[in-house]
């Protein structure tokens, strides 16, 4: 029999607001399927809890469960809260984090779209499988597909499941951010929440961009436009007090100058823009941001600009 705190756990209230009516304290969606692939994250996700004051919800959605018999409801249920629990106790915070618990059942990527909209989320964390070729084009992924919907930041991190203590050698949760900007009007949507973790951690930024480099859909940049984009940033960033320095490279696939250049910086997380295409536009053209989260072993801090956002002028495919 589960005890009484684990019988509590999908009833944990959540709320966009306190008690008193004022906005509800940073917060984190950390959404957990129940394997090891969760220890990865844990760094960033007690970082950002020590630091932001955060409030933390941990959610496992469970699958469809409407036709299994009692016996494997229970177990399933009790499985999913064993390991929110789990999760809470590693979870190594300085501080006394405020830390609620949501079970959820039905599709996952829609399930974690739907909570961060009602809880009014400032990041989702999760790791990704990473998965690429046929494999990722049949079964999909739920972090990617989040992903492409999420309205809010999502801090990624491709995991192999080799525990945190392995990661934590190589990163150090945010001090020095490597941010790539397209030199679209859209582009620089991932800046706020940047500026954010920047002055919550003294953070040092590089403000990347290939030139002539390409946006997310492919569609090449003139070289003229991405750096007064560039310029604007830096100097906006300076003004705020924040250390920003301009990184530019040449030739290469974009992916995989920012992931040299992020090992060559030692970077410990990368921001960047995605522009949520779906269908053939996606299997097509594929995803800058994708490609990156794949093979990269670093964070990825990703804003999604879905179409609504994007302007009227702009004919990029799948926009």
């Amino acid at each position: 029999m589960p005890n009484q705190e684990q019988t509590s756990l999908s009833r944990t209230p959540v709320r966009a607001r306190d008690d008193s009516g004022r906005p509800a304290a940073f917060t984190l969606l950390v959404p957990l399927n129940g394997n090891e692939l969760a220890d990865d994250i844990r760094p960033y996700v007690a970082s950002l809890a020590d630091a932001k004051a955060a409030r933390i919800i941990l959610l496992h959605v469970l699958p469809d469960l409407t036709r299994e018999s009692a016996e494997v409801i229970t177990r399933s249920v009790e499985n999913a809260q064993d390991h929110l629990i789990q999760f809470k106790e590693k979870l190594g915070t300085k501080s006394d984090a405020d830390v609620l618990y949501e079970l959820r059942m039905g599709n996952a990527a829609s399930e974690i779209i739907k909570l961060s909209i009602l809880a009014s989320a400032n990041m989702i964390a999760m790791p990704t499988h990473g998965r690429s070729g046929l494999k990722r084009l049949i079964t999909g992924s739920v972090t990617e597909a989040v992903l492409r919907q999420s309205r809010c930041p999502m801090l990624l991190l491709h995991s192999s499941g080799q525990g945190a203590a392995g990661k934590m050698r190589l990163l150090r949760p945010f001090s020095r951010i490597l941010v790539a900007i397209e030199g679209t009007p859209y582009g620089d949507q991932i800046l706020p929440i940047v500026e954010d973790l920047a002055s919550t951690f003294r953070v040092e930024l590089f403000l990347f961009h290939n030139d002539p480099g390409v946006d997310d859909t492919g569609k090449r940049l003139e070289p003229q436009s991405a750096d007064k984009v560039l310029s604007e940033i830096q100097s906006k960033l300076k003004k705020s007090g924040l250390k920003a320095s301009v990184v530019e490279t040449h030739a290469g696939k974009t992916p995989n100058e920012i992931m040299r250049e992020a090992e060559k910086l030692k970077i410990d997380l990368i921001a960047m823009t995605t522009h949520g295409r779906r269908g053939l536009d996606r299997v097509t053209y594929g995803s800058i941001t994708e490609e990156v989260l794949r093979h990269c072993a670093r964070p990825l801090l990703v804003q999604c600009v879905p179409p609504a956002r994007r302007p009227e002028s702009d004919n990029e495919p799948g926009a």
